[in-house]
C-alpha cells in the first residue's frame, strides 16, 4: 500500500505535484536514475480529475497534478487529497 504522504505537496513545489507520464516514460530506465527506489505506484488522470484536481504535462514526459494544496496551506484538504490519491493509486514495481 502507497502511503498518502507519497501525495503530499511540499510549499516549495509552486506549480504543483511532480509525476512522470507513464506511457512516454522508459520505466526500468526512470526508476535506475534514482539512488534509492522503493517502488513505483500510478494514477489514471481520470480518476484524478475527480477530485477536482488535473494532471498537466509540462515538460514530457513530466506531468505536473495541480490543484493539490501545500500541507502548510491548507492542512486538513491536503491530508484529505492525499489520502485519495493514495487509496486510488496501484503500485507496480517493488
Amino acid at each position: 500500500m502507497v502511503k498518502a504522504d507519497a501525495f503530499m505537496r511540499r510549499a516549495t513545489d509552486e506549480t504543483g505535484l511532480s509525476v512522470q507520464i507513464a506511457a512516454e516514460t522508459n520505466i526500468p530506465e526512470f526508476v535506475s536514475s534514482f539512488s534509492f527506489c522503493s517502488g513505483l505506484a500510478s494514477l489514471h488522470v481520470g480518476r484524478v480529475r475527480t477530485l477536482d484536481l488535473d494532471v498537466v504535462p509540462d515538460d514530457r514526459p513530466h506531468a505536473l497534478i495541480t490543484g493539490l494544496p501545500a500541507k502548510d496551506e491548507d492542512p486538513l484538504k491536503a491530508e484529505y487529497l492525499a489520502g485519495e490519491l493514495a487509496k486510488q493509486c496501484r503500485r507496480d514495481v517493488d
